[in-house]
């Protein structure tokens, strides 16, 4: 391969390339919006006993949160307040702080996540009569980091700007595979072990965690495409599982390291969306976006840990110049 064609590869995979097919994706002119939205962001996480027929999910306080923003050539701000949430009196509420974004710039799509709970409502559900019970747990504390990438091959047709974004429109349908890396930390950690003792049987109690701390890294592919309907309507949906190494510790009663030799977890990054939009001035969107991992701690145990964070917006826009 000569020098050329060397630099001509190299090229396509950098920010600078944004030469998209026109008669496929629109960039609205108008550099400026302004936008109210309604979102959830969910943190939660689940572990399952088959030989016990229960999963047991550590739910956080649920909000509904009402917002505003604005941007300017892409670039956002936003500032929303909570309209309601489960707190009650047999719930006091979880503390902390998270935030999960996207960023699609161009052909490379970038996921960021990062929370801190502490408080969690410990469900039992059993998967044969769907009977629940539930207790308050204020002593769980929970980190979890999130850092996802993406390459989008058919960019010059396919925008995930204008799938679960507003920066562009997408004029006819399209799809495209993306691949890329990810990488997680999930960190829990509490006075006893997470799992009540009236949940689950003893033998099934003295395996469970008190604490535990996981770094994955992989690698991720999918694929993503977009149907336009008549009258400006689009909806979109994204899949993409992945596969990950694992290092890391977990406690029952003493520290036992997880990874050694290898320990493997799958992960699943889904998004849909559906969207009026003229690209013109009014653009209404409703989007998720999910991370899910599945990670089994101990496998002669056959426990297994699934990590997820969750987004649901409801956006309605107005584009402008000043």
């Amino acid at each position: 391969m000569n020098a050329q064609k060397i630099d001509s590869t190299l090229f396509k995979f950098t920010f600078l390339r944004t030469d998209y097919d026109s008669s496929y994706i629109y960039t609205p002119p108008q550099i400026w919006d302004v936008n109210t939205y309604i979102s959830t962001r969910g943190y939660d996480f689940t572990t399952n006993h088959p030989r016990e027929g229960d999963f047991i999910t550590f739910l956080p306080t649920e909000k509904l949160n009402l917002g505003f923003g604005a941007s300017y050539k892409g670039f956002s701000l936003s500032y929303g307040f909570t309209i309601s949430s489960s707190v009650n009196d047999s719930t006091p509420g979880s503390t902390g702080f998270g935030f999960l974004t996207s960023l699609y710039a161009g052909q490379h799509v970038f996921d960021l996540g990062f929370h801190t709970t502490g408080g969690y409502q410990v469900i039992k559900t059993d998967t044969g009569t769907h009977q629940q019970e539930k207790i308050y747990r204020s002593d769980i504390r929970n980190i979890n980091i999130l850092v996802n990438y993406l390459y989008n091959f058919n960019y010059r047709r396919f925008s995930f700007n204008a799938a679960f974004s507003s920066g562009q429109v997408q004029l006819k349908s399209a799809g495209s595979p993306q691949a890329g890396l990810f990488l997680s930390y999930f960190d829990v950690h509490a006075n006893d072990r997470i799992v009540p003792p009236n949940f689950v049987d003893s033998a099934t109690y003295q395996n469970t965690f008190s604490e535990a701390n996981l770094l994955s890294l992989g690698l991720i592919a999918g694929y993503s495409f977009t149907v336009v309907f008549p009258m400006h309507l689009t909806f979109s949906l994204s899949l993409a599982p992945g596969i990950a190494a694992n290092l890391g510790e977990a406690k029952t009663d003493v520290y036992h390291e997880i990874g050694n030799p290898l320990t493997v977890s799958y992960k699943l990054l889904t998004r849909s969306a559906l969207a009026y939009d003229a690209g013109k001035h009014l653009f209404v969107l409703v989007s998720s976006f999910t991370d899910r991992t599945w990670l089994r701690l101990k496998p002669e145990d056959n426990i297994t840990l699934k990590n997820q964070a969750t987004t649901v917006d409801f956006t309605v826009g107005y584009r402008f110049d000043l």
